[in-house]
């Protein structure tokens, strides 16, 4: 999912700058097939899988205190 969205967010300006509907993403990413900078693209996916997961995290220890009381 976070290797998706990172493609979709490194040809988001391409997609959105040529109005593309579902069926030319589809053509766009198949003339790119094998042409992607697979470290940057991985890389960058971590990054984003990082922040979700502390997001996540933040979020959990929030309820946990709001279910304590310790947020008035």
């Amino acid at each position: 999912m976070f290797l998706c969205l990172t493609l979709l967010i490194q040809h988001r300006e391409t997609i959105l700058g040529q109005e593309m509907c579902y069926e030319e993403i589809a053509m766009h990413f198949d003339r790119l097939v094998r042409r992607h900078d697979a470290n940057r693209a991985l890389h960058f996916a971590r990054q984003i899988y990082t922040e979700y997961l502390k997001a996540q995290q933040t979020n959990l220890e929030n309820e946990d205190e709001e279910e304590l009381g310790l947020n008035s």
